[in-house]
């Protein structure tokens, strides 16, 4: 039901019978929904910035964190600038002083008025869509779109309800390079490098709606999209109970899952959050690690061969469902210097101190339990002062960073001249990504073929649940 905070509210009372009506009427997803506030993430938007600037639209305050203090009511409008003087906040309203602070400020949505619907101490909230009344302890009763059929017994008599005012809550975030709106709240702090950080704090379900179509194209279908949403969801969950004692619990970048707040919303993909709201993915009751990537070029793989440890839910299978055009059979072709740069900038990516001065000779080692991804591999030459060098690099994914590749699903083949040296390489190869966990392209797949998207993510997670209520 969107965020309470940002909402327009009335106060009804409703007849008993009237109410159990409309509790009859009360849908699992908005139910699901609200008890979303309770599951928050924050996310690090930005964590080195020189200057940042804000607007919002709709109710929000700029508020004091540390001693709550109100600083100002914001208007729709009015353009904030933050600046770092002498490691302290200088804030500005177009364009004029407006103080200077040590403490994190955030923009907050203002708070929800509480009223009394038959002595219930309930909230209404019309998230732009749809009314809704939160009650006391948590229960929603979603009144939907058509308000004409309920009736508002005041002190003037019986009329009909009406939803008012319904305008969206949005921050627009101005920073390097970059300017996004985003839902939910915004925090501004100083880092300990005496930079500014920018972080936005928001339901779950409404972070998703960020989520989703900018991790998965959304005319990959409606079940496609719900199985992202678990898996985002679940990641985003798992993420923040791993970072609670940190400033911010998800990067907006792969680093965690690309989150590109409310301008990259979509319709499908929000209608996906909203379907399966509060539904997550766990193995023997715990929230799994949900990784997810683009494309298996046939094949999943397991984790201890990918990546390093034993996970039980992430074991290797054929995947005939990723078949595209896209990601297979793809060629990449370097020179021996080619060859060369590209492993040591791979090998200084993974923290190896060996620098090449000249590949001579790539050597497979072992192949991961499918047999499909190389999961440790040799490399032979000479070093930076042309003494024979070896470095050995496991496993799958390691493979794929060092070679700069798509995917460690791959085959190979040395070009040498009349003396044997190597002179280039052509890699052949399918896939993208590290090949553990969902196929994005994969999930696509079987949605065309009909499967809904729990049999989507039991088929690429082994042995999960799919269960409601956040896994509580």
């Amino acid at each position: 039901m969107g965020n309470l905070r940002h909402s327009v509210f009335v106060t009804f009372f409703i007849p008993v019978m009237a109410l159990l009506l409309i509790f009859q009427l009360t849908s699992s997803l908005y139910a699901k929904t609200a008890q979303a506030e309770t599951h928050r993430v924050r996310v690090g938007l930005i964590t080195n910035a020189d200057k940042l600037a804000f607007k919002t639209t709709g109710k929000y305050q700029l508020i004091n964190k540390n001693s709550g203090e109100i600083i100002a009511n914001l208007k729709p409008g009015e353009r904030w600038e933050l600046t770092v003087n002498n490691n302290r906040m200088v804030l500005t309203k177009n364009g004029e002083p407006a103080g200077e602070f040590n403490d994190p400020l955030v923009v907050q949505g203002a708070t929800a008025t509480q009223v009394s619907i038959l002595s219930a101490v309930t909230t209404i909230s019309s998230n732009g869509s749809n009314l809704a009344a939160l009650s006391g302890d948590g229960k929603v009763t979603n009144l939907g779109t058509d308000l004409s059929k309920y009736q508002v017994r005041s002190a003037s008599g019986v009329q009909p309800m009406t939803a008012g005012n319904s305008e969206l809550a949005l921050i627009t975030l101005e920073g390097p390079g970059n300017t996004k709106r985003y839902r939910g709240d915004m925090e501004f702090k100083i880092s300990n490098t005496g930079q500014l950080v920018a972080i936005n704090e928001l339901p779950v379900e409404e972070y998703l709606y960020g989520v989703v179509p900018s991790e998965m194209p959304v005319s990959f279908g409606l079940e496609a999209l719900k199985a992202q949403a678990l898996a985002a969801r679940t990641y985003a969950l798992r993420a923040a109970l791993n970072n609670k004692n940190m400033d911010f619990d998800l990067a907006p970048t792969d680093a965690s899952q690309v989150y590109g707040g409310y301008d990259a919303e979509s319709p499908m993909a929000n209608r996906a959050v909203q379907e399966t709201a509060g539904e997550v993915i766990t193995y023997q009751g715990q929230l799994i690690d949900a990784v997810f990537f683009s494309s298996s070029g046939g094949f999943t793989d397991n984790s201890e061969d990918v990546w390093k440890n034993y996970v039980p839910y992430l074991r290797w299978k054929e995947d005939p469902y990723d078949k595209n055009d896209k990601h297979y059979n793809w060629v990449v072709y370097n020179t021996v210097d080619q060859l060369t740069n590209r492993v040591n900038q791979g090998l200084a990516q993974l923290g190896y101190q060996q620098q090449f001065g000249q590949v001579q000779a790539l050597e497979e080692v072992a192949r991961t339990s499918s047999g499909a991804r190389v999961k440790a591999m040799r490399i032979n030459g000479l070093g930076l002062d042309g003494s024979p060098l070896t470095v050995e690099v496991a496993n799958a994914d390691r493979v794929r960073v060092v070679l700069g590749l798509k995917s460690s699903l791959f085959t190979w083949e040395q070009q040498r001249d009349e003396a044997g040296n190597l002179t280039a390489i052509t890699i052949t190869g399918s896939g993208w990504g590290h090949g553990l966990g969902m196929s994005q392209y994969g999930a696509r797949g079987m949605a065309e073929q009909g499967y809904n998207y729990r049999q989507i993510l039991q088929y690429y997670y082994t042995g999960v649940d799919i269960v409601p209520n956040y896994g509580r």
